[in-house]
């Protein structure tokens, strides 16, 4: 089975619209563009069927199907614990202060829409959800999406939606990944299945307390009863993940902030447990993975050169800090990276090494200086695809030539393709004429058929090559 660049990679599945454990299972909803990283809903699904923020992943191509769909599950909900988890790779538009948050739905064409506007039809316009609660069982609604700090610009203490329910922003005002914050969802998703055990409502600010020591980015908690939004900022060393440091980063009125550092002092015995420690490596690889994504220097050294072992140990949804950094186009860390011992050659929980990372940059620049520093171009993943098929299949046209150069196979097969019959299928003729001026082989795929094939695709330039390579090298037409 060939993959695709990861950049453009969807997982989806639909809701079983005839199982009746709908109305009262809890849900998992994820909403995205072609911008995604395919770990991330793996992730979300796994930490979704373990707790009461199961169980549903919906791809729609509208706003409107999508309210009509998950506003019958959130309806017909009936368990105490009533959250839902929309997962949305979305931006934020606006000077600070008057943003605004949007995302764009599936593959859909359709306008860009608005996340308050979402939310406000889903809890307060749609006939299948209840409108504005008085009571304490809330919908809580966990929002993991790039920018949606904005959120907090947009949804007011005074208005409905405010008091409609709670709102957690696992994201600050930048991009924001699962790498970041993965560890805040994992405790969440032990927090409410301790609560259902026990056959109690959760507590919106002991989660809050709880997901926001495991933090790797900024924490926003919105609605119910608080006075102003709740914000805890970001660490940015191994010391702010201490709980007595993390919590002296919190933000908001008095009043609230008062309560959460209360709901802190009063944690069971049990949701104290679900704390982890400062020194805890996953913690900080997530830290790490943080302050990879921005770029942050001093930080990163300051992690590393005190947990270098942490260099190549998988982040939290089984990515490397080593991609990390190629993905930041950032050449100057990523050597930084090497010289302190991180393996160029490592692989991440889908056995991709940096280089796949490296091919989907819009430039070579980076590819190049893997390849240089001896990484390996034929080091197939876990679906057995080598980068130079990555390439080939994503229109990476300089990536594939480059890979090519510094010796990837192109006799390899996957999925009954060469990287020769591939190219000719995707109409790259630079890639074609690059396979076999490096060919010495006569097991490319190259024979008279794939001539016709490509006479017949229209691509006569293509076809002319071909052609001249077969006779120049007659002993491959057997």
């Amino acid at each position: 089975m060939r993959a695709t660049d990861h950049s453009s990679v969807h997982s989806t599945a639909k809701p079983n619209q005839n199982n009746d454990s709908t109305e009262t299972t809890p849900k998992f909803i994820y909403l995205y563009d072609k911008e995604i990283d395919p770990n991330s809903v793996k992730f979300c699904t796994r930490i979704a069927k373990l707790s009461d923020l199961q169980t549903h992943v919906l791809e729609f191509d509208s706003a409107k199907a999508s309210i009509s769909a998950v506003g019958k599950l959130f309806g017909k909900h009936k368990e105490k614990s009533n959250h839902l988890l929309v997962h949305i790779h979305g931006h934020s538009t606006g000077v600070k202060g008057l943003r605004s948050h949007r995302f764009t739905l599936g593959t859909s064409t359709e306008r860009v829409n608005v996340t308050r506007e979402w939310l406000e039809n889903l809890l307060l316009h749609n006939s299948d959800t209840p409108q504005v609660s008085t009571t304490k069982e809330k919908p809580f609604i966990h929002v993991l999406s790039c920018t949606a700090k904005a959120l907090a610009d947009e949804i007011k203490p005074s208005t409905p939606l405010w008091q409609s329910g709670w709102f957690i922003l696992y994201s600050s005002s930048k991009t924001t990944s699962l790498n970041q914050i993965g560890y805040s969802l994992k405790v969440t998703a032990s927090y409410l299945e301790l609560c259902k055990s026990k056959d109690v409502q959760a507590d919106p600010l002991t989660l809050f307390y709880l997901a926001g020591m495991a933090r790797g980015d900024c924490l926003t908690l919105l609605g119910g009863d608080l006075q102003q939004p709740l914000t805890l900022h970001a660490p940015k060393s191994p010391q702010d993940l201490e709980h007595v440091s993390s919590i002296k980063l919190l933000e908001g009125s008095p009043p609230d902030k008062a309560r959460i550092l209360l709901a802190g002092i009063e944690l069971s015995r049990e949701e104290r447990s679900l704390l982890p420690s400062s020194n805890d490596e996953g913690l900080i690889v997530q830290l790490l993975a943080a302050r990879v994504k921005r770029e942050d220097k001093k930080a990163i050294k300051k992690i590393v050169k005190s947990n270098s072992k942490l260099i190549n140990r998988p982040q939290i949804v089984g990515t490397l800090p080593l991609a990390s950094v190629v993905e930041n186009n950032n050449p100057y860390m990523l050597l930084w990276m090497l010289k302190q011992g991180a393996n160029i050659n490592a692989t991440d929980i889908d056995g991709n090494t940096a280089l796949f990372s490296a091919i989907s940059l819009d430039d070579t620049f980076l590819l190049k200086f893997l390849l240089e520093h001896k990484a390996e171009p034929n080091c197939p993943n876990h679906e057995n695809v080598t980068p130079l098929f990555i390439a080939i299949e994503n229109d990476k046209t300089q990536a594939a030539e480059l890979l090519i150069q510094y010796g990837a196979d192109i006799t390899y097969i996957d999925d009954g393709d060469t990287p020769l019959t591939l190219a000719v299928s995707k109409g790259q003729l630079s890639v074609v004429s690059c396979i076999l001026q490096h060919s010495t082989d006569h097991n490319t795929g190259l024979s008279a058929q794939l001539v016709q094939q490509a006479r017949t695709a229209g691509r006569e330039d293509i076809a002319l090559v071909l052609d001249q390579a077969l006779e120049s090298l007659p002993v491959w037409k057997h």
